[in-house]
């Protein structure tokens, strides 16, 4: 039996398909940035990411911060085989939770929308309120914590340097490439995310019993 509830969102998702039916759905949003665009005369973003840079930003992403950091510590703690239970579970985790967003996403291809319109269009705008704000805490948050990170990297070698020297460069460098146009934030998020990718390299090699490894060469 379909509750009240459900039979309200699936007759407003009925009268959104029918209206949007007809529509190229790479321009349709929300009614207040319709309007926009139509007064402004703007067509939308613009994709001058290219699929090396989109590539390489999906890799660098998977690897966090805390690799370099925290896994150590864990790594002392539990010992490999706890660091592999551990990643398969919250893979588990992460594959559901981003199953959902792609089947909601494919199901309201809403061109600008975020999870915060999926949260108010599919449960209520109570829900979307709450996530439009987690969303903004979580990722105005996360930039402190990386810098913070990275200075605690840099810090282990020693230098004369002051910390606070450190994340002031970073935070320039962080709020510049936000101010600059997205072909160049790709650009140099595409070689960021090369040296992310060396650095695993770099920490893997060692491990090998290759007679001749890159390390035997140095050495």
């Amino acid at each position: 039996m379909v509750n009240t509830h459900d039979a309200s969102i699936m007759s407003r998702d009925e009268d959104y398909t029918n209206k949007t039916l007809d529509t190229d759905l790479e321009k349709v949003g929300t009614c207040q940035l319709g309007e926009l665009e139509k007064t402004v005369g703007q067509p939308g973003t613009k994709r001058d990411i290219k699929s090396r840079q989109a590539q390489m930003i999906a890799i660098g992403g998977a690897i966090g911060t805390s690799l370099f950091v925290g896994s150590g510590q864990a790594l002392a703690a539990g010992g490999p085989g706890f660091l592999l239970i551990c990643y398969c579970l919250i893979s588990l985790l992460v594959y559901a939770v981003i199953t959902a967003i792609v089947e909601i996403g494919t199901y309201l291809p809403v061109s600008g929308t975020s999870m915060a319109y999926y949260g108010t269009r599919v449960i209520s705008p109570s829900i979307g309120f709450a996530m439009g704000w987690l969303y903004f805490y979580s990722f105005g948050i996360i930039v402190a914590y990386e810098i913070t990170a990275a200075a605690i990297i840099i810090g282990y070698w020693p230098n004369t340097i002051p910390t606070a020297v450190w994340i002031t460069i970073m935070v320039v460098v962080v709020i510049g490439l936000n101010l600059s146009p997205v072909a160049v934030y790709a650009e140099t998020e595409f070689w960021f995310a090369s040296i992310k990718v060396i650095m695993i390299i770099g920490l893997l090699e060692p491990t090998t019993d290759y007679p001749y490894g890159i390390t035997t060469i140095l050495r």
